[in-house]
């Protein structure tokens, strides 16, 4: 499971949450002790509090943007530095990997929306350092009820607004999106007896590196939860880029917001983030030098930079 990296808007909750901590706004009665409780207009859920033994004097698990954060405080003020990196979130059976880091006095972990669910159902959380020890446990009664009422308030996704690639149902490049996607028309009209939604956009750094992408959407029983299917194709080189024949299969997903990134690049391929229409992680693709594949190698620059160039082309996007 890919650890969740802390972006810039993240940590800036994180340093919230921990004021919330520290200021012992968090209950020290029975309540805490008894099990997971939602602060109340808030998008947080508060944890039983900690064994004295760990060091931590309490942790709460905040969603902000739809991104999810737990913070653990320490008992007395000391430096987090030391247990940052990649830890081991342990939900009754299953195992996670997420990203930790100092903020302020306290202790920061991204959590993954994969594990969200499972953290409702299970019995235990348990967290591992970097080298299989364990750092903290905590016991996970009441954690359906507390963190299904901090979803519900938590804030919307914010996107960034440099290096989208747009797709459009006007693109100048529909027409050849139709064709190189022929057979998934078809077979979405045989399936449901309607035609998918079509659009297309082009990415572009040079005449042999470009991807066009071609999205359909439709049903979310044939498309999945997002209801849209993405797929990405490049140009052969040396063929004729006007007709389909020049175009391979590079990248596939579920419906997405697109961007690059050109900050990060692999053979002179920017990386692309896939930022979910609906719940989830953000992901991020890279070239291996015949397609893009998801990395494990996430940690997400914010803002994505903007192209200072004014000839059509945003961030590496011509329309």
């Amino acid at each position: 499971m890919l650890a969740v990296p802390l972006p810039s808007q993240i940590l800036a909750a994180a340093i919230r949450l921990t004021s919330f901590l520290l200021a012992g706004v968090i209950g020290m009665g029975s309540a805490q002790a008894q099990g997971w409780t939602h602060v109340e207009g808030e998008a947080r859920a508060v944890l039983p509090r900690p064994a004295p033994a760990t060091g931590f004097a309490s942790a709460a698990l905040a969603c902000e943007g739809q991104s999810w954060t737990l913070i653990l405080a320490p008992a007395e003020q000391a430096d987090p530095s030391p247990l940052e990196g990649v830890m081991t979130l342990l939900v009754g059976t299953r195992r996670f990997e997420a990203e930790a880091r100092g903020v302020e006095a306290s202790l920061a972990i991204g959590v993954p929306y994969a594990a969200i669910e499972p953290l409702r159902s299970a019995n235990r959380l348990v967290i591992e350092k970097s080298d299989a020890t364990e750092l903290v446990r905590f016991p996970l009664a009441g954690s359906r009820r507390a963190i299904t009422a901090a979803e519900a308030l938590c804030s919307p996704r914010e996107l960034p607004s440099a290096n989208r690639i747009e797709l459009t149902s006007h693109s100048a490049y529909l027409q050849l999106a139709r064709e190189l996607r022929r057979e998934d028309i078809a077979d979405f009209r045989l399936s449901t007896s309607s035609e998918p939604a079509i659009r297309a956009g082009m990415l572009e750094w040079a005449p042999e590196r470009r991807v066009l992408f071609a999205e359909l959407c439709g049903s979310s029983w044939y498309y999945g939860s997002s209801g849209c299917s993405i797929v990405g194709f490049v140009a052969e080189p040396g063929k004729d880029a006007a007709g389909p024949q020049a175009w391979r299969l590079a990248y596939e997903s579920e419906g997405a917001h697109l961007y690059s990134d050109p900050d990060r690049s692999s053979g002179g391929w920017p990386d692309l983030l896939a930022y979910p229409l609906r719940r989830g992680d953000p992901l991020r693709y890279r070239w291996t030098g015949d397609a893009y594949q998801v990395t494990r190698d996430m940690p997400m620059p914010s803002p994505l930079s903007a192209s200072s160039d004014n000839d059509g082309v945003v961030g590496g996007l011509r329309r």
